[in-house]
């Protein structure tokens, strides 16, 4: 089994994967992590900055995507929420994070895959250049420039060894 999501689907899906490394027998061969929004209590990273009013998410919306997101104040320390405040990311599957150059969420994905090597789980770091959020579903782009040859390629390989 292979687990993956983009954007909030990347958030739930890292979430999924803290809880079902608790469970080796259950954890994913691998995971994929497209542009991932992985810190909801953070919205003034150098990404957010740079980029939060002039994409096409902006950082005010992801303000209320985690307002309708989080319950209580509360939620917003718990890992499953914001997977980035985990303690550790050991027994993680082997990840491939694909992220757009122009993005908001630029700097979750660094800092992610950051976590991911001090924790030497196999991970591999795709940024594509002069791309923004959402570009993963451009039908526009070839199947090259929006990462889904890249993304089927890793996960053949996953496959594979698994």
């Amino acid at each position: 089994i292979a687990l993956g999501g983009d954007s909030a689907g990347a958030n739930l899906a890292t979430a999924a994967c803290l809880l079902l490394k608790e469970t080796p027998e259950y954890l994913p061969c691998f995971f994929l992590s497209i542009y991932p929004t992985l810190n909801i209590n953070n919205f003034n990273t150098d990404s957010y900055r740079k980029y939060g009013d002039i994409m096409i998410l902006k950082a005010s919306s992801m303000e209320a995507f985690a307002n309708r997101y989080i319950t209580c104040e509360q939620d917003t320390s718990n890992p499953l929420v914001s997977p980035l405040l985990a303690e550790s990311f050991n027994g993680f599957p082997a990840t491939v994070v694909i992220t757009a150059e122009h993005d908001i969420l630029f700097c979750d994905s660094e800092a992610f895959v950051e976590r991911l090597r001090q924790d030497s789980v196999p991970v591999e770091w795709k940024v594509f250049p002069e791309t923004i959020h959402l570009f993963w579903g451009m039908n526009f782009m070839s199947r090259e420039e929006n990462g889904i040859a890249f993304a089927a390629d890793r996960l053949r390989s996953a496959f594979c060894r698994a």
